[in-house]
């Protein structure tokens, strides 16, 4: 199989696989709407089957709403118009013309149940020709077209026949899916992003002779609960909140990095960038604009402290002057900002999370003019002011792929998604040439070893001012610039880090002390007043020598 990496990336458009419908009945029949104990059960019953069919299988099967009601001979309407159709909740009697088993296109989805008829709505006529045991209960079945019966080698149906009410709740079988019970049977990747439907829609590139599906969902954790064992691999923005230890093979592609916390709970994890690797484009724009003289704030998130370890080791090494303010919560970032003022810091890196850059933006407003911000992270452009000319982003990206031979839309999103699922496909591909039936846990660490190895060596750093990508830097995963593209200049003249002074010493709070040149000048005077006094001491017009001579 092809590699679907990197700049190498061989891929066809292809237009979204567009599965076949399936239509649920969901609307009562219209008699219905005079209430009735019975007839208010029913309703409630059969909302409550049909949203838990949706909640477990609107993942996987495309399945929509009917405006046909809950009777056989309009299920059969239903039939004539739309070939799969399901109906959780038919209310059928004992009556020959009515029974599933003389319509060849339906067919019974689990058993037949027999609930009390707690108001008889049938015809006078037919009401008393029947017996008393038939006046006093009824049938309900869930039938379905055959066509639907035969989806998934018949698993969904099982499943369909799994969903009862029992004791006031609806219950199902756990997942919709049939449990893989081989490693070599996982088919799911899982992708966590409304994101990857945009995607979908826009440019869907699909790798020759894959053999796994994409799912996307919005709830991950739930999902992945529930369908862990048929999931090869998940894709992932952030990591998401479980209540134990995930081993299938992750990649978050989207944040740079991973607390230990995080490590912990996805083992077989990994970033498809290191956030870490930021230091590197700080420094070098620092020192390309010739600044010596950085302010750092910092909130207290396991990211900006690591970051700012790596940050100070960098200042160490470059003789950089430096001052850092950490900051739990809005009152410690004003504190920040009145002692920068103070000091007259003009450059300022902003070592933050998305929602403390909200916080720390909304109170540097007053001096957006004054200060020179670089943000480590700053994704919500939209919401900054166009008159903060001074704030720039530096982020990091994953490596480019070839845009025009995929056709895709240079979104970093879908970027990073693409790639991902490329990882994905070529270390699928190579197990796939030798299937073996391994342990699940030893398949997972393998499987994730192999794709941490095929994650592209080549990051991209984009220098941001609003929307205008200002330059663009390639990282190697070493930290080595090995490219750089500029498109524009940040600033229109040069900048200074603080006022101009020839008395520059290092003390980040006062860096230009005269202190030091009055002490000098203090001594030169001395030393001249002294000198002045020897030599008048002894010079031969001093009247001090002159009665010397006259004793002598």
């Amino acid at each position: 199989m092809a590699n679907i990496v990197g700049s190498e990336l061989r891929c066809r458009v292809k237009k979204r696989y567009e599965q076949k419908k399936i239509f649920i009945i969901r609307k009562p029949s219209q008699e219905l709407n005079d209430f009735t104990d019975t007839y208010g059960f029913e309703r409630k019953t059969f909302q409550e089957m049909n949203e838990k069919l949706m909640k477990m299988c609107g993942h996987f099967y495309n399945i929509q709403s009917s405006t046909f009601d809950m009777s056989i001979n309009e299920t059969l309407k239903a039939i004539t118009k739309e070939n799969n159709v399901i109906n959780l909740w038919v209310r059928d009697y004992y009556d020959n013309t009515s029974d599933v088993h003389h319509h060849k296109r339906l067919v019974y989805a689990g058993d037949v149940v027999y609930q009390p008829i707690l108001f008889d709505d049938r015809p006078e006529s037919d009401a008393c020709s029947n017996s008393k045991d038939q006046e006093s209960e009824k049938r309900i079945a869930k039938i379905v077209s055959k066509s639907v019966a035969n989806i998934n080698s018949g698993d969904f149906v099982d499943f369909i026949s799994s969903i009862q009410y029992e004791n006031n709740t609806v219950t199902s079988r756990r997942s919709c899916l049939k449990q893989a019970n081989k490693t070599t049977d996982l088919t799911i990747v899982l992708v966590c992003s409304d994101k990857w439907k945009n995607c979908l829609n826009k440019n869907w590139f699909v790798a020759k002779n894959l053999k796994f599906k994409f799912q996307s969902t919005n709830t991950c954790g739930e999902f992945t609960k529930i369908y862990q064992n048929n999931i090869l691999a998940v894709l992932a923005p952030t990591p998401f909140e479980m209540e134990y230890e995930v081993t299938i093979p992750t990649i978050f592609y989207e944040t740079p990095y991973m607390s230990s916390e995080h490590k912990t709970l996805f083992p077989n994890s990994m970033n498809l960038i290191s956030g870490l690797l930021l230091k590197h484009v700080f420094m070098k724009f620092i020192n390309k604009a010739g600044w010596r003289r950085v302010a750092i704030i910092s909130d207290e998130t396991p990211y900006s402290f690591d970051f700012e370890v790596e940050m100070l080791d960098l200042f160490h090494g470059n003789q950089i002057l430096y001052n850092v303010q950490r900051c739990k919560n809005a009152d410690d970032f004003e504190k920040a900002k009145r002692y920068l003022v103070a000091v007259d810091a003009r450059i300022i890196i902003a070592n933050v999370n998305e929602t403390n850059a909200r916080e720390l933006t909304s109170i540097l407003d007053p001096y957006k003019s004054r200060f020179i911000i670089l943000f480590r992270v700053l994704p919500f452009w939209d919401w900054i002011d166009y008159k903060f000319q001074n704030w720039i982003s530096i982020t990091m990206g994953p490596s480019e792929i070839d845009y025009k031979t995929c056709q895709v839309e240079r979104d970093p999103i879908c970027i990073a998604i693409m790639l991902s699922l490329g990882i994905v496909a070529n270390t699928h591909a190579e197990y796939s040439l030798t299937p073996e039936d391994l342990h699940r846990t030893t398949f997972y660490r393998k499987f994730a070893k192999t794709m941490a190895t095929k994650i592209p060596p080549e990051s991209v750093a984009y220098l941001k001012r609003r929307h205008e990508e200002l330059s663009k830097l390639y990282l190697t995963k070493n930290g080595e610039i090995s490219k750089e593209v500029t498109y524009s200049a940040p600033f229109n003249a040069e900048v200074l880090d603080q006022k101009e002074c020839i008395a520059k010493v290092n003390n980040f709070a006062r860096p230009c002390d005269y202190s030091v040149y009055l002490y000098l000048m203090l001594v030169v005077i001395m030393f001249a007043i002294t000198l002045l006094t020897i030599t008048c001491y002894f010079h031969e017009s001093s009247p001090l020598i002159s009665n010397s001579y006259q004793q002598l």
